[in-house]
């Protein structure tokens, strides 16, 4: 996991094919701190939580507004960020 491309990992917190705590954690934990990284979690989503029906009301696409505007300087959405996020977990 050693390598300088900047990472995004997402997870359900309710996910029992792929829990937390055994991958996306891990996968975070062991990315280097001289990495770009950022770990989403979306509380009560399971193992589909970008497209699954727990993905919530629009939350995964205001992360992905913000790291457009981290990654790429394009602030363009940042307009839709507005309205704070209601199931998140930053890490």
């Amino acid at each position: 996991m050693n390598h300088d491309v900047p990472v995004l990992i997402v997870s359900g917190s309710l996910d029992i094919i792929a829990p937390p705590s055994l991958h996306a954690d891990v996968h975070y934990m062991y990315t280097p701190e001289s990495t770009k990284k950022l770990k989403y979690e979306i509380a009560f989503a399971t193992h589909d939580p970008l497209i699954g029906p727990n993905a919530g009301s629009g939350e995964v696409g205001k992360n992905f507004i913000m790291v457009t505007n981290f990654l790429l300087g394009d602030s363009c959405f940042c307009p839709y960020l507005l309205d704070t996020p209601s199931n998140h977990r930053f890490t």
